[in-house]
């Protein structure tokens, strides 16, 4: 018996297949042919679960370094943006009269030069 529970390490043995269909005790030779089975079939499950977390390690990291190349691009493409060639004075045209003071206030204080030329400049139509 312990011979054909070992030799069939990834299948359940003719006679404790029998026992899963009936109210039947297992002999304790059985029981300890199960108890066997169950910690084979124990580790060879932590072992697939390795082998599953490992592409998936990958695919994250894969996707770590897509983002990071996507980002890269668009600060790439960004710094080289027809926009950046616009002069202040423009934007400032361009934005001021669409925006509450505030707000005008609020960056021209450095975050967007042309936000803050836009203060020191009349309205649309004044000039």
């Amino acid at each position: 018996m312990e011979n054909q529970c070992q030799s069939s390490a990834f299948g359940i043995p003719p006679d404790i297949k029998e026992l899963l269909n009936t109210n039947r005790v297992p002999t304790d030779v059985q029981t300890r042919d199960i108890t066997n089975l169950i910690q084979v079939q124990q580790v060879r499950e932590r072992d697939m679960e390795l082998e599953r977390e490992r592409p998936l390690r990958a695919l994250d990291r894969t996707a770590q370094t897509l983002v990071e190349v996507s980002d890269m691009i668009s600060d790439l493409q960004a710094t080289i943006s027809p926009v950046k060639r616009i002069p202040d004075e423009i934007l400032a045209l361009i934005f001021k009269p669409s925006l509450p003071p505030e707000i005008l206030r609020q960056y021209s204080q450095g975050l967007y030069a042309f936000l803050g030329i836009g203060l020191h400049m009349p309205p649309l139509g004044c000039t």
